[in-house]
């Protein structure tokens, strides 16, 4: 049974010796995470008792259960007794703990550079090590195993409680875009994600280079279609965009830009069928 008593008038928790130990423990030791085994070993509790102790905290939304054997600890008790801890520090040290290469996209990344207005809970994590759906606290944690050399460019992100040491890793502006149109199949993006590319590269936004680099780098032959016929509709420099056209394989296979259907005009120049118009 929880020695652990929450007020339901005041939101405040008192907890029991027993927990009241561990929090004493983990704050003296400038714990972060705790494994199984850890405060049993400190304490010489039995394997029963500290399991008991686990639950009763993670059940009562005090610490946080990554996995069996694993949680993430405040680095003081919870004002109400619930601890809601970013979503990119329960992703880094998930994949840290792992000893995975990660980066975050999906529609949470989408919202966070604007390009969607829809608040997300939902995170792709591209990973090298699992492939998994997740649901922690309230995030929908989406793991997808690739291959290394799939993630692409990404940059640091370490909101409060996330270490800089340990930053979770999010996909860069143009990165993300590229996500939208390779994964539209994931997402939902298409034909959409044109109109975020289209608005970013007129608002100067990102870099329409960088884009084709890292389409070049990091897209297949649909995407690099796509992203090309865009950039040429928004006139980008010739130099930049035959960089990518000369990249895309050479094929008769006609790509629809709307993948929703195959009827429209036909660019020969990118291998597309134009059944959709940017913003104007």
């Amino acid at each position: 049974m929880s020695s652990i008593i929450k007020n339901m008038k005041t939101g405040s928790i008192t907890l029991g010796p027993l927990e009241t130990q561990f929090f004493a423990w983990t704050q003296l030791e400038n714990k972060e995470q705790v494994k199984t085994g850890d405060f049993a070993r400190v304490k010489g509790l039995s394997a029963k008792q500290e399991a008991d102790l686990l639950y009763n905290l993670s059940s009562s939304g005090i610490i946080v259960k990554l996995w069996r054997g694993l949680y993430l600890v405040p680095p003081r008790i919870p004002l109400g007794g619930s601890w809601s801890p970013s979503p990119y520090l329960v992703i880094s040290k998930y994949m840290r703990n792992l000893d995975a290469k990660f980066q975050i996209s999906g529609p949470a990344i989408f919202n966070l550079y604007g390009y969607s207005d829809q608040v997300s809970a939902w995170f792709t994590v591209y990973n090298n090590k699992v492939s998994k759906k997740l649901y922690i606290l309230q995030y929908h944690l989406d793991f997808v195993k690739v291959i290394e050399n799939r993630l692409g460019d990404m940059k640091e992100r370490a909101p409060y409680g996330v270490k800089k040491s340990e930053p979770a890793l999010i996909s860069s502006a143009e990165q993300t875009l590229l996500d939208a149109v390779y994964d539209y199949k994931k997402y939902g993006t298409l034909p959409k994600a044109y109109d975020w590319i289209a608005i970013t590269v007129r608002n100067k936004k990102i870099s329409p280079e960088k884009l084709v680099n890292i389409t070049i780098k990091y897209g297949n032959t649909m995407s690099q279609k796509r992203i090309g016929w865009v950039l040429n509709e928004l006139e980008i420099s010739q130099r930049v965009i035959n960089r990518l056209k000369k990249k895309i394989p050479k094929t008769k296979f006609l790509v629809p830009l709307d993948p929703k259907n195959n009827v429209g005009p036909i660019n020969k120049k990118w291998g597309v069928i134009e059944n959709v118009n940017l913003l104007s």
